[in-house]
This record gives structure tokens, sequence and C-alpha cells, in this order.
């Protein structure tokens, strides 16, 4: 889920952005022991902005920074994997209807990304993959007017492709691609912001 918190400055200026932070592991108990299974963390910031041209128009960019971790707790000797990303996203918005503090917006994006890994395997550390990210997007969005300076603001689902190239540090190379719809993330969200 993004949220998004934005402020207009002179009501044409606007700036904003998301964070999104999760933790994640296991353990196992059989008997007397217990036993970690793998941990996972990430963590993002993405600052926003942008210009609106008219009423209903308005263009900007959003920078994305990641920071994800994973550690498969082995016994003796542990692994942990750190991913740093970075990101930028230019995109055009139009809002298509507005009920009182309510608008409805759709934002089509066309974004490129570089993430970097690090492995560490008990005292050795090593470089992991470097990958690079393309995106092009629709989505359609809400948002609610808290005043007239203030507004907190949903993507809710929408049509995507990425295109995410691998390059190992042997030199092997790897290319994943999605296109998708996510109808079930519009869903979710549309109840979360029911007005």
């Amino acid at each position: 889920m993004v949220v998004v918190f934005s402020t207009t400055l002179y009501s044409q200026v606007f700036v904003g952005g998301s964070v999104g932070f999760s933790v994640s592991g296991s353990s196992t108990t059989l008997g007397n022991t217990t036993v970690d299974g793998p941990t996972y963390s990430n963590f993002s910031v993405v600052p926003m902005v942008g210009y609106y041209l008219n009423s209903q128009m308005a263009i900007g960019a959003e920078f994305g920074l990641g920071l994800s971790s994973s550690n498969n707790n082995a016994t003796p000797t542990a692994t942990k994997t750190t991913t740093t990303s970075f990101g930028i996203s230019p995109f055009l918005r139009y809002h298509l209807i507005e009920m009182g503090p309510i608008s409805l917006f759709g934002q089509g994006s066309v974004g490129i990304g570089f993430g970097k890994t690090k492995i560490k395997s008990g005292n050795v550390s090593s470089d992991g993959a470097k990958t690079t990210s393309f995106e092009i997007a629709v989505r359609p969005g809400i948002s609610y007017k808290l005043t007239d300076q203030i507004a907190i603001e949903a993507f809710l689902g929408g049509l995507s492709y990425d295109l995410t190239t691998e390059k190992q540090p042997n030199g092997d190379k790897g290319k994943d691609y999605t296109l998708g719809l996510n109808l079930s993330t519009a869903l979710n969200l549309g109840f979360v912001y029911k007005f």
C-alpha cells in the first residue's frame, strides 16, 4: 500500500512522498530445539515534487531510495544479503473528477532504477548482482483534501510493464519482465480510503 502526503505551495508547486518499512522472520521449535528461519527487512523512501500546469493537469517526478536485507540465519555460518537501490520516475497526472474534497486522478509514469547487492557470509564480503529496471505504468489514484494545502493520496493498482536486467560479478546476465493489471490492490486500497 502506498500512501502519499502532499503539500501544495503557491497553488502550483506540490511536494510529498511516501515511506515504507517491513520486517519479517520465522522460527521453528522441534522438541527443545528452536531454529531461526530467514529474516527479511525492507525500507524505502520516495520523495515527490510536481507542478500544476492548470487546475487538472500536473507534471512531476518521484525519486526512490530503497534498502533491503535478508539473513538465512544458517548454522554455523549465516549469509546476509543487502541490496541498495535508487530510481527516478517522471509522471504526468490528470484529475478526472472532483467531488468536494475528493478527487479521482490518473497518473502515467516512466521510471528507471538501479540496484546493487552485497553478500556477507561469515566474515567474508563479496559483491552480488547489479540490476537495472525500467517501468511504464498507468495508475488510478484518489486524493482527499484535509485543507486547501494538505491532501492524502493513494494509488489504486494500475497497469504496468516492468523490465529488470541483472548482471552477476562473473559476467552472467539475466532478464525478467512483467506486464500486469493489478486489480486486487485497487480493491483493497479503495476500501481503505472509502469516504
